[in-house]
């Protein structure tokens, strides 16, 4: 079943998470667990915020009986100031991987959206040349690896958010074209009681 697609804004984002925490419980989850849905839908639209008022940013959720997907999807163009100050931010940041989940995606949202831009330096690492795989579905969860025990994280705890998230979702992939990227996040239903 798929749900109804939520356009999403920097000032609406209400519609989408209450859709999201509606279709879990619709489908005979309880509502806790819905809950947890609409904060996870609330942290991967928190973490492209920064592209929403510049793109058509869409949301919706795809079940059956056994799986969900929380599909996020970006289409356009970014305006030459956005593309200036994610240019500004890349070149202060050139050396330093994205730290956490939410950070990676954001990162690689960035990445997406600024390919064909000479200055631009890009932030998101994935082992490989930094765009090389951003066309290709890109699984986030399966590599993501916690900073080095030397490296103190932003939140002072080694891969506490990836933790957090694999509590909730069973992956994370990316995917991006010229002008438009996805995310979705997958996660298999628990049994109903």
């Amino acid at each position: 079943m798929q749900s109804d697609v939520i356009s999403i804004s920097a000032d609406s984002i209400a519609p989408a998470l209450d859709m999201v925490e509606r279709t879990v419980t619709y489908i005979g989850y309880p509502a806790e667990y819905g809950a947890r849905m609409r904060l996870l839908a609330e942290e991967l639209i928190g973490s492209i915020r920064f592209v929403l008022d510049e793109t058509k940013a869409t949301l919706w959720v795809d079940t059956d009986d056994t799986d969900m997907e929380i599909h996020l999807k970006l289409e356009g163009v970014l305006s030459d100031a956005t593309r200036d100050k994610l240019t500004e931010i890349s070149r202060r940041r050139c050396n330093e991987p994205p730290k956490g989940l939410f950070a990676r995606i954001g990162a690689f949202f960035s990445d997406a959206f600024m390919t064909d831009a000479a200055e631009y330096v890009p932030m998101f690492l994935d082992g490989t040349s930094p765009s090389a795989g951003l066309t290709i579905p890109l699984s986030l969860l399966s590599g993501y690896e916690a900073p080095a025990v030397e490296e103190a994280p932003d939140d002072g705890s080694p891969g506490l958010e990836a933790s957090i998230l694999r509590g909730m979702a069973d992956d994370v992939v990316v995917c991006a074209r010229p002008s438009r990227a996805e995310l979705t996040v997958k996660k298999k239903l628990p049994a109903k009681a």
